[in-house]
This record gives C-alpha cells, structure tokens and sequence, in this order.
C-alpha cells in the first residue's frame, strides 16, 4: 500500500513531522510519496483525474489508495485557497481517502467555523464575538471585559493578543480590518493564567496529553514550556468530542480549565507534535497512521 503526503513546496515550518510521518510508514511497511498541491493539475471530463507535475513537462498520476493531508501552505489569494481545497476534494471523489477529510479540515481550520460547531453540539467553549466590522467587533467585545483577540486562522500562536479592555483592542481591530483580516474576540478564561492543555486525539482515543505554560502565550511555537499530563477523564472526553464533532480524523485540541470545566479554545488539524513528543516520548505519526490505514480499508 501507498500513501501520500500533500503538502505544497514552499516552507514547512515543522519539517520533522513529516519525517515522523515517514518513519512510521516504513514501521508499518507502508511506502509514502510526495503531493505538492501547488503543482497540481485536475481533470474533469469522463470522470475526474488528478496530476501532479515534477517539471512543466512531466506529469506524474498519483498511485496512492490514502493521503495524509499534512497543510494547505499559504495561498495568495482566495482563488489559490480554493484551488487547493478542489484538488483535495477531486482527490476524494476519485477514491483516495483523504485524512483529514478536506471538508472536516476546512471547519476546523477556521476558529469561527470550529466553535460555532463546537457550541451548536454542546462542547463547552469560551464565550466569544466575532464581526468583520471594527465598530460592531467593538460593541460587541464591551461586554466581555478582558479579553483575548485572535486572527480567525491564525496559527501557532501567531497575532494572538490579550487586552484589558475593549478599548485598547480597537488598534488592533482597525488594522485588522485594513488588511482584511477577521477577528474573534472571547472572553478571557483566569484559568488560562496557570496554562492550557494541548491534547492529541486520533479517532476516539486520546493518545496523550501536554500542559503548556508561557508568559502571555502558551503555545510551543512561542517558546512555552510543557510537561506532560494523564489523558483521561473530562480532559480527553471533552477534546475527543470536539475532534468527532468535527469529523476530524486527528487534531491537537487545546483546552483551558476554568472554574472545574475544561473550555476548548482551538481544534487544529494541522498540528505540530515536537514539543509533544519530547515531552511525552509518544509519537503521534504513528497512531495516526495506523488510523489513515484502517479508514482506507474500509
């Protein structure tokens, strides 16, 4: 059997998670091949079909049964982002299993699309704000005194902001407004100021569990530091609803305790596991490998 890893050519920030995605391949007796979707073609006529070309003179017609979708990149434009998510989605419909499935991921992906599923399915989320108006986002976020601003998809921690009023947050929604970027506001959990959890899920299972701890972020990318904990109890029950309210195959969900109830703040199904595994000693590749397998027989 072979599967393949999409992803595009530019710059992946977290390269040693796909070799891990590799390795355990090769552990599973499993072969893997590149899909850059920035080199993709597809063809849609009698059927559909699916390129890739190494050179604009070669075409190469994938042979794998299953895919782990490792990232989209960073699109230029909607167009491009659409381009992308069509080649992801002709994928399916040609046969190939795509995990995480593309429509899952485009949920998840976005903050707005993941809580407003999250909170419509009963999963207990921050109380949050959102509007692409600076004024409305303004009024709105008045009523949740401090408060934590976030980029709709955003990642790795990246233009995350804490502010103690509404007042002091409105630079910060006018520029995102200026550069067309949406903003969600939510209310700031004062659980948050011991840390947060980053729990690793693959299907119905929690394969482990980190906390995180950092000056205003808690997140790895931005240096925090973390140590392991049990995956068990409401912790795990919470973040492997989130991930199967989704219908996500895996994701690293992060959740913050507050006043004895764990709030999911982010489901990412474009993750990275380094500073879990050091942590840890587990290594999520393999798990979800395991899972892309069973799925793709089915």
């Amino acid at each position: 059997m072979e599967i393949g890893i999409v992803t595009v050519r530019e710059l992946d920030y977290n390269p040693n998670d796909v070799e891990d995605v590799k390795r355990a391949a090769a552990e599973l007796g499993v072969r893997t091949s590149p899909f850059y979707l920035d080199s993709a073609s597809i063809y849609m006529g009698k059927g559909i079909g699916i390129f890739m070309w190494t050179s604009h003179s070669e075409r190469v017609t994938p042979s794998f049964t299953a895919a782990f979708f490792r990232h989209i990149g960073s699109p230029r434009s909607i167009d491009e982002y659409l381009f992308r998510i069509w080649v992801l989605k002709a994928m399916e419909a040609s046969g190939i299993y795509v995990s995480n499935p593309i429509d899952a991921w485009s949920t998840a992906h976005n903050k707005i699309g993941a809580l407003t599923m999250l909170a419509h399915h009963g999963v207990p989320v921050p109380p949050s704000k959102t509007s692409e108006d600076p004024v409305i986002l303004y009024r709105e976020s008045q009523e949740l005194k401090r408060i934590v601003a976030k980029p709709s998809g955003g990642y790795m921690g990246l233009g995350v902001m804490v502010f103690e009023s509404p007042d002091e947050a409105v630079p910060y929604y006018v520029h995102a407004h200026n550069t067309s970027t949406i903003i969600m506001v939510q209310t700031y959990l004062e659980g948050a100021r011991t840390g947060d959890y980053r729990v690793i899920v693959v299907g119905d299972e929690a394969v482990g569990a980190i906390k995180r701890y950092g000056e205003s972020k808690h997140n790895v990318a931005q240096g925090a530091r973390v140590e392991p904990v049990k995956a068990d109890g409401e912790l795990a029950e919470t973040a492997i609803k989130a991930v199967n309210v989704l219908g996500l195959d895996f994701a690293g969900v992060d959740l913050v305790e507050d006043e004895g109830t764990y709030f999911v703040t982010d489901v990412n199904p474009t993750f990275s596991w380094q500073g879990f595994k050091r942590a840890t000693g587990l290594n999520p590749a393999i798990h979800i490998l395991r899972h892309i397998l069973v799925k793709a027989r089915r």
